[in-house]
């Protein structure tokens, strides 16, 4: 199927992806990078108000066809979450052996640097210059080693690099007014907060722009060797500018040169926004959450889920020390007792929001609500059997049937949400959908079946671009037949029962071509066996292979049915006959009638009970009112002529909240006219996100204030929504 990728990023840019429902987000977020260019640790993917995580599955979320997902791109900042102790433990990212490695290194001499040099180093993961020092000069494998440390942290720790990733310290200073354009230059921006001070990246201008003393540049943000850089890019300068410095040899060096060696600092991005690092200040952000304090760092402890630190004094009940085991908060234990072990009853999941407001317009949908068919499938107790299982599968009988391809997936019948022949080339065909794509010819305990291969993405709605081969699917269908394997002129079975036989299911495609098929969903028909496979050329001019397939299954085929009459005949006894079977074709015909009134008394009675509905003089006042909504219940209204029912279920569901997934409490209207619960704006506001959860509008200076009159609307159309708690 195809889904939309819709990048906030970039003005609301879409991008169709074809991927299986069936596959997981990492895989989803791998197509991304083909596409776009981006890597999957700066994608943030959303769906529904929902974070997708890398190990669960479209499905999962329940992502259908054509549906928008949200991408949303990480910056570094993003990435991690602070700068000291990522600076000292997570930046270089290396084993003890390593460690110990180059404490027995050579000492060696550089032409370019010596110890003690103040350097600008890249960082790996930031993807911006920080500033370091030379604390040793070695040899590693023929190529120079430099150990540096980092100045902005107190206790910092030695690690090494390369050549590539260091420079000579930026001291020059530029003026905003001698810029030119194609100069690189180091400048510093916030990728996450533009407003504030951040790190420092090299960039080329291509823009220079000049409004009010202020200069906007545009051009290309360079973000370290390995990241995507970011082209035409707008920056506001807010900090000095500084012209990159190319490393020097040592005998061309001015003596007593203070440049090589400084202790001046450049800003960069404070790790906690509430009180800019500031140690005397209590801050349960970058503290303690009881205290706020950032004292006795050796006894605070961290949570493993939300990373969230205490003091252990601070607990209730208080620890004496730290726990070597993993820990967690109390937002983020879980509690053992609704854990379902293996053997317990699921325990009955609580009415949620909307359940409790109105169960009487939560009844069950009707069928064509739904748009499911309410068949059943009879693959209830269906027994656990591997992917490449052959033959019938015990428990499923032949006739069953399943609505789409993802539960004919989940059954074991055919595993393959996509392809039309599931098997191995080392082994045999397992199962392969009859669909009609490609020309089919259908006799129902015979058919020709054509291989894979050959069309473009669009199956068979495309022009065949090349010949088909026997290779892939094509090959482990071919493996069935009880002949030698030929990929040229194909084979022919002697004795073709005993083939592998293949499991078959028709698809309600074929019914176009066919009158052996379903009329919607899917149907296992049985077992059949490849008689023969072959060249063709078709109508195009294009070699096609081709299957004979046909049925060996001891059970009748699903399509054979015996007539009424063909019934009553048996039924007849020789010696006792009491009716004839022309008084037997008069009862059907007075049954069929009465079948036929009582459908039409019940489609009559269906009309009668969607009438058209008429709101409440109060309510219709209060919607007039309620002018931020308007075009809301506009469409809302629309839904009137088909009855109560329709108008309310169309209510329910256009006042759902994206966060919650139910219909709001206590209503906050938006500047961009979304409702959304309070509450989960309020927590949303409280994870440091001020924006809108459905369109990401910038609502972080609004006051969340409740909109009453949706509010009284809600009260009166449903009689238990004051009473609900929040």
């Amino acid at each position: 199927m195809k889904v939309r990728i819709r990048n906030l990023s970039n003005f609301n840019e879409e991008t169709q992806i074809k991927i299986s429902k069936t596959a997981k987000i990492s895989r989803l977020k791998k197509k991304i990078q083909k596409v776009l260019a981006i890597k999957p640790i700066f994608q943030g993917l959303y769906y529904g108000g929902k974070h997708l995580e890398l190990e669960n599955t479209l499905y999962d979320y329940k992502i259908n066809k054509n549906d928008v997902i949200q991408l949303r791109m990480k910056n570094n900042c993003c990435v991690l979450n602070n700068t000291s102790t990522t600076l000292t433990t997570n930046k270089i990212q290396q084993t003890k052996e390593e460690k110990n490695n180059y404490e027995n290194l050579e000492d060696v001499e550089s032409d370019y640097y010596t110890i003690g040099d103040s350097i600008d180093c890249l960082d790996s993961e930031y993807g911006a210059w920080f500033e370091a020092t030379i604390k040793r000069i070695c040899k590693s494998d023929k190529e120079l080693v430099y150990i540096i440390e980092w100045d902005l942290v107190e206790t910092p720790q030695h690690f090494y690099v390369s050549k590539e990733s260091i420079r000579p310290r930026a001291n020059k200073v530029i003026a905003p007014e001698n810029l030119q354009v194609g100069e690189k230059v180091m400048i510093n921006h916030n990728l996450d907060r533009p407003s504030d001070v951040g790190f420092w990246y090299d960039f080329e201008i291509e823009k220079i722009l000049s409004v009010n003393s202020k200069y906007i540049l545009t051009g290309i943000l360079y973000i370290g060797r390995n990241h995507e850089s970011l082209y035409n890019y707008q920056v506001e300068l807010r900090e000095k500018v500084y012209a990159i410095a190319k490393p020097k040899l040592l005998k061309d060096r001015i003596p007593d040169n203070d440049k090589y060696v400084t202790t001046a600092r450049r800003p960069i991005a404070p790790q906690c926004y509430r009180c800019y690092d500031q140690l005397e200040v209590n801050c349960t952000e970058c503290g303690c959450v009881v205290c706020g304090g950032k004292n006795n760092p050796h006894l605070i402890l961290v949570c493993d889920e939300c990373e969230d630190e205490y003091h252990i004094s601070c607990l209730k009940p208080p620890l004496l020390e730290i726990p070597e085991d993993d820990w967690y908060c109390a937002k983020c234990k879980t509690d053992q007792n609704e854990i379902v072990k293996v053997g317990q009853l699921v325990r009955k999941r609580p009415l949620n929001k909307c359940e409790k407001v109105s169960s009487k317009t939560q009844k069950s949908k009707t069928k064509k609500e739904k748009n499911v068919p309410t068949k059943k499938i009879t693959t209830k107790n269906i027994p656990t059997v591997p992917r490449n299982h052959k033959g019938a599968i015990p428990g499923i009988e032949v006739g069953a049937w399943w609505y789409n391809r993802v539960q004919l997936f989940h059954s074991g019948m055919h595993n393959a949400t996509v392809s039309g022949i599931h098997g191995k080339i080392s082994d045999c065909a397992y199962s392969l959908i009859l669909s009609g794509n490609y020309n089919d010819i259908d006799n129902g305990n015979e058919f020709i079946y054509t291989g894979a291969g050959g069309h473009g993405a669009k199956g068979a709605l495309s022009v065949p671009i090349g010949n088909q081969t026997l290779t892939r699917a094509n090959k482990a269908l071919a493996l069935n037949c009880n002949a030698e394997f030929n990929d040229e002129v194909g084979a022919t079975a002697t004795d073709w029962r005993a083939g592998i036989p293949v499991r078959v299911i028709r698809n309600y495609k074929l019914a176009k071509f066919s009158q052996y098929a379903p009329t919607e969903g899917n149907r296992y028909d049985g077992l059949y066996k490849v008689v023969k496979y072959y060249p063709e050329i078709d109508k195009s001019g294009f070699r096609i292979w081709r299957f004979l397939l046909r049925r060996d299954d001891p059970a009748p085929p699903p399509w054979t049915h015996i007539d009424e009459l063909t019934c009553l005949r048996s039924s007849l006894s020789n010696n006792n006959v009491i009716e004839s079977i022309e008084t037997k074709k008069s009862q059907l015909k007075v049954c069929n009638k009465n079948k036929k009134l009582d459908d039409e008394d019940k489609i009559m009675s269906k009309k009668k009970e969607a009438e058209h509905y008429y709101l409440d003089s109060n309510i219709s006042r209060l919607i007039e009112k309620d002018y931020v909504n308007s075009k809301l219940w506009d469409h809302c209204k629309s839904y009137l002529p088909n009855g109560k029912k329709s108008f309310l279920n169309q209510v329910l569901l256009s006042l759902k909240c994206v966060c919650c997934h139910e219909l709001v409490i206590k209503p906050v209207t938006t500047p961009c006219a979304h409702n959304i619960c309070r509450t989960c704006l309020q927590k949303s506001f409280a994870a440091g996100i001020k924006c809108c959860p459905t369109c990401r509008f910038n609502i972080g200076t609004v006051r969340v204030l409740i909109n009453k009159k949706l509010t009284e609307i809600l009260s009166l159309l449903f009689p238990k929504y004051s009473k609900r708690k929040i």
